[in-house]
């Protein structure tokens, strides 16, 4: 059975009165969860402390990271378990990138691999 990679963003919010090391601790558990599914990170934007537009937890703040990555399908549910269990982690979100999206944010990456089909026309 062939196994088939994903590319994958996750966007997360954290606790923005944490320490730096809390930061990377948590971010090193995500690569671990990621590199855990056969994937790779490809590419990490740190936003920071950003201002927001009303109050999670009593924070006007939230600390943002963008994970850029390709792993195994089955990473979604793992990385969504993770998320909602860590205290620190406010919010998430994990989309599923297609092709022309790949392209776009994540420039100099080899093409998705895609199935193709044999069809058989009936004459």
């Amino acid at each position: 059975m062939t196994k088939y990679h994903n590319y994958y963003e996750s966007l997360i919010m954290m606790n923005p009165t944490m320490e730096a090391e809390g930061y990377q601790k948590l971010l090193d558990k995500v690569e671990t969860i990621i590199h855990e599914e056969e994937g790779e990170v490809c590419k990490k934007d740190v936003w920071g402390v950003r201002r927001l537009s009303y109050q999670v937890k009593k924070q006007d703040n939230g600390y943002y990271v963008l994970i850029y990555f390709k792993a195994l399908p089955t990473v979604q549910g793992k990385l969504s378990h993770f998320y909602t269990v860590t205290p620190d982690i406010w919010r998430h979100m994990t989309l599923k990138l297609n092709e022309q999206m790949v392209a776009d944010y994540i420039p100099n990456l080899p093409k998705i691999p895609t199935e193709h089909k044999k069809v058989e026309e009936k004459i």
